[in-house]
């Protein structure tokens, strides 16, 4: 069986059945953290970066603020995927997102356009050319969260994503960043969205989360985390960072009296 047919395998056994223990789960359609007010106050110009995918934004957006290199990681594998429906997206339909509901004909539309370039993206276009014949609008919908936060891009910058785009092969790590890691590249941004949010209730995820962000980062890098709970940060997650990283809290211009996010810049 090849990786696409293993991955559509690998779907359905998460959509129909719930399995969580397939590398499957439900992908994000838009982030639901406001990424342009956390992203205000970073300097990302000439940054090497490794981002969590989920719904793409974080790496789009991390590209247009001068972002040299962009490599992408993330537990479920199927947002790799949807990152290429999103390219296509922007460079067919000249537009930021899919269809507000995803729907079989939108993909459809947009397959018939595509001329893959790569193997990368070959494997992408299959896999979504196989879904779309073995799927009905229903089980298709529930594979996906409906947008949170929308981010309105004008047609200068969805140019510019483009260019910026166009000979990009992203590197890809299915991989969950609060265990083993095989990532041997160094940093300068790390972005985790609120990774940690679901890591609370593990002391030794959040250890080993700690040790992977070490390694990954260049010396006076940063970890760029969301605040999406009541508590801006965890507690114990600040004493874990404490002895090798600086913390700050961050200001964004639209947040009023709430944070966007929080950062650890290694000593």
């Amino acid at each position: 069986m090849n990786v696409v047919d293993k991955d559509i395998k690998d779907t359905f056994r998460y959509i129909i059945n719930n399995d969580k223990n397939c590398g499957c789960g439900r992908i994000y359609q838009s982030s639901n953290e406001d990424i342009e007010d956390l992203y205000s106050s970073i300097d990302f110009n000439a940054k090497k970066v490794l981002s969590v995918l989920a719904s793409g934004d974080q790496p789009f957006m991390a590209h247009l603020k001068g972002a040299s290199k962009v490599d992408l990681f993330d537990i479920n594998k199927l947002t790799l995927y949807y990152y290429y429906l999103r390219v296509w997206t922007m460079k067919y339909f000249h537009t930021f997102y899919p269809e507000p509901y995803l729907c079989v004909d939108f993909i459809k539309a947009l397959l018939f356009h595509v001329k893959p370039k790569s193997e990368k993206e070959e494997r992408c276009f299959e896999y979504w050319k196989k879904i779309i014949q073995s799927i009905d609008e229903k089980l298709l919908m529930s594979l996906f969260f409906s947008k949170c936060t929308i981010i309105q891009l004008d047609d200068r910058k969805i140019d510019k994503l483009n260019s910026l785009l166009h000979n990009e092969e992203p590197k890809f790590y299915n991989a969950d960043i609060s265990k083993e890691i095989d990532i041997c590249d160094k940093y300068d941004i790390v972005i985790t969205s609120n990774i940690v949010d679901w890591l609370n209730a593990d002391y030794c995820d959040l250890s080993e989360y700690k040790k992977n962000i070490s390694k990954l980062l260049n010396p006076k890098g940063i970890v760029l985390s969301s605040n999406l709970s009541n508590d801006k940060i965890i507690p114990y997650e600040k004493r874990l960072f404490d002895e090798d990283f600086y913390y700050h809290e961050l200001s964004g211009v639209d947040s009023f009296n709430s944070s966007p996010g929080y950062m650890f810049v290694k000593k």
